[in-house]
């Protein structure tokens, strides 16, 4: 598969535009269909800008809503993959590796095949092997079926350096400019636990902090969230298709804070029905859903307990379990007790319960 080398930027939130100019000849087709030198080419420009991070509530103030750190939208490379329509049997005609080197002013000028209409992916921050062995053959349906997967935290975020994106362009392939929203196919986690346990005899002391059943793998083609028990990805029944994230050992700002920061793989539980904030764990939690666990010594009277609050994120905290792709989830839980009775507590059984988003147990 040929290449082309590209330059390092960041995305903007706006895109900068090149003018763009026919070119018959520019570039060489790779990664599959017909590449011969009569297939009539032409020179178009994209111009990225990184949307931004949703958040899951509406009714949150506008100006909590922080945008993304500089790192959130940054390019590191792209893959540039052109299929002949946008029909599931469409078949892949171009397909061009771009390094950072050579991306001027959040654009790229590539010599697409003169088809119409045509799709175009734009997968950034993968890899330059990723679609290096990508068949000729390949179908837009196939690829579309396709996934991303990590080896464990540092490989979502690549050392914190990029997150994986995607983008698409649908339309004719002309001599012409167009600008692509690429969306992040993580979403971003922020934690913060406070302990304020209220009787006089009591106290709880967090010793830990772990996220688990991280999805390990996401598609590249944006799916449809799901409102019920249907269309959940990836499949939960798999154990493979989760990772869990390493232990963290807690420390407490001078307030009494403990705060931590998760990038996570898109991981859609869906929702079931008729649950309540108490009773959002147990045997009631879709397999494989992502959640947060918060360890420690819970002291009472003359016993110490070992207590394990889990927490799933969501779009709220009692039904829904769903972890979308480039939404940010602000999650603040206060310790103040625990109940046996509550489905998110766990005491002394080595499986681990818990509470979200700005509730208390």
């Amino acid at each position: 598969m040929s290449m082309k080398i590209f330059n390092r930027a960041l995305l903007a939130v706006s895109a900068v535009l090149l003018a763009a100019a026919c070119d018959k000849d520019a570039g060489q087709a790779s990664g599959g269909g017909p590449s011969s030198a009569d297939e009539e080419r032409v020179l178009m420009t994209f111009g990225f800008s990184a949307s931004d991070l949703e958040n899951p509530q509406a009714a949150v103030a506008a100006a909590a809503q922080a945008g993304p750190d500089a790192w959130e939208s940054a390019l590191d490379d792209l893959w540039v993959l052109q299929f002949d329509g946008q029909g599931a049997d469409a078949r892949l005609v171009l397909g061009e590796y771009y390094s950072a080197e050579k991306i001027q002013d959040n654009t790229v000028s590539v010599a697409l095949f003169e088809k119409n209409p045509t799709r175009v992916y734009f997968i950034a921050n993968a890899g330059a092997g990723r679609f290096e062995t990508l068949a000729e053959d390949t179908t837009l349906g196939a690829f579309e079926a396709m996934t991303l997967a990590f080896a464990d935290e540092a490989a979502v975020t690549a050392g914190k350096t990029a997150l994986p994106m995607a983008g698409v362009y649908d339309g004719p392939a002309t001599a012409a400019t167009a600008t692509v929203s690429l969306t992040r196919m993580v979403a971003k986690i922020t934690f913060t636990c406070i302990v304020n346990v209220m009787a006089p005899s009591e106290s709880f002391a967090v010793n830990r902090i772990r996220l688990r059943s991280a999805a390990a793998r996401t598609l590249y083609k944006a799916p449809g969230i799901p409102g019920a028990q249907t269309g959940l990805f990836p499949d939960g029944a798999v154990t493979d298709n989760f990772i869990d994230y390493d232990e963290t050992e807690a420390s407490a700002d001078g307030q009494g804070r403990i705060t931590y920061v998760w990038y996570v793989p898109e991981n859609l539980r869906g929702v079931v029905a008729g649950l309540t904030d108490k009773t959002k764990g147990g045997g009631n939690v879709p397999a494989g859903s992502t959640c947060i666990e918060v360890s420690g010594d819970y002291t009472k009277g003359d016993a110490i307990y070992d207590v394990t609050y889990r927490i799933y994120p969501g779009r709220n905290s009692s039904d829904d379990f769903n972890v979308v792709r480039n939404y940010k989830y602000s999650i603040t839980s206060t310790v103040k007790g625990f109940n046996e009775q509550d489905l998110r507590v766990v005491v002394e059984k080595g499986v681990d319960a818990g509470k979200y988003l700005d509730q208390e147990w």
